[in-house]
């Protein structure tokens, strides 16, 4: 090899030496510094938290490795209520008319007494089959969304039964109801791990309407729902890099998609996990991988981008993940994918 090739071959291997080393400088340099704020604790490090309600004495806390209660405000622990149970991904608590306290778990949904005490478990055949991932107590009995279908559970005679089952050949466009809420004289279905066009699947009397990405929904799979009234509803959509924020306004022709933000318009990312309104009226919007945004209030259509406080890990969450959240009078719970944080009100 004459000199010039070797001279060549040299300032090259050079030229991507210092291109690496720079890279490595820029990534080190680069790395965001996050500010601790003293108002988060870290409870249950690296347990899943999968569902929380607040019963106005006590916190219910359904985790990978059962149910258990806590202080409501200080997250002191008070009972282990069932570890024959588990709970992952996420599932709901709910309290019924009766004053029982139901919990949705991977082989069904367990009712409990205030004190503790398990009273009934439904399971399939009983119910649609797999892990319960909506419970939505109603005035006459309690909603359950399933893995291959949802529920409804009444009470007759002093015995709670299943009244009524739904699948797909009777309304709902798939089998994985992922939540239940009610709206007037509405039930809306969010459908999730769809094979079809997923979406919302919305029951009214014996009719059924639906909306799908075909009608603007930013993904097919619904994870959160929030009304702000009869007439407006936010939903949270998506799976792992995709998805967004949707608001939904009802119109002279039906609901309607108005109006959708992604991780471009503000949001953290763009898988959103979770909608919650607090008590003072602000949104809490959560996602799946990139932490949460809390906004002095709900988005409407004039808003061009999300705005608010936005907390990851680094900042003192548990994880970026957080899958759902109870607020009793001194402070927010958010349950993370590997811990409980408590968020004192400031």
């Amino acid at each position: 090899m004459d000199k010039k090739k070797i001279f060549i071959v040299v300032f090259f291997l050079a030229a991507m030496a210092a291109a690496g080393v720079g890279l490595k400088m820029y990534q080190a340099d680069s790395e965001p510094v996050y500010e601790k704020m003293d108002y988060l604790h870290v409870l249950f490090q690296g347990e899943e938290i999968s569902a929380l309600y607040d019963d106005g004495q006590k916190l219910w806390v359904g985790l990978k490795g059962g149910l258990r209660t806590i202080h409501r405000e200080t997250g002191e622990p008070l009972e282990v209520i069932d570890d024959s149970i588990t709970l992952i991904y996420a599932s709901e608590i709910g309290e019924s008319f009766d004053g029982l306290i139901w919990c949705g778990h991977n082989d069904g949904v367990s009712a409990y007494t205030k004190s503790g005490e398990k009273v009934l478990t439904f399971s399939a055949p009983q119910i649609p089959e797999g892990r319960v991932n909506a419970v939505l107590p109603v005035e006459d009995g309690v909603w359950i969304g399933c893995m291959t279908g949802a529920a409804f559970l009444t009470k007759e005679g002093g015995q709670w039964q299943v009244e009524r089952v739904l699948g797909t050949t009777n309304g709902l466009t798939e089998e994985c109801v992922s939540i239940i809420r009610k709206n007037g004289d509405e039930l809306w279905f969010g459908m999730y791990l769809c094979q079809n066009e997923g979406g919302l699947c919305i029951l009214k009397g014996d009719e059924w309407t639906y909306l799908t990405m075909d009608d603007g929904l930013a993904h097919r799979y619904v994870n959160s729902l929030v009304f702000l009234d009869e007439d407006t509803c936010l939903a949270g959509v998506g799976h792992t890099l995709y998805g967004g924020l949707n608001l939904l306004k009802r119109t002279p022709e039906g609901w309607k998609v108005t109006r959708t933000w992604s991780s471009a318009e503000g949001l953290p990312g763009n898988k959103v996990r979770f909608l919650f309104c607090t008590r003072d009226g602000r949104m809490i919007i959560t996602t799946e991988m990139d932490g949460m945004v809390i906004c002095e209030r709900p988005p409407d259509e004039g808003a061009e981008a999300i705005t608010g406080l936005y907390l990851v890990q680094g900042n003192g969450l548990a994880d970026n993940e957080v899958k759902c959240i109870a607020e009793s009078d001194a402070c927010l719970w958010l349950g993370c994918k590997t811990g409980l944080t408590r968020m004192d009100k400031t």
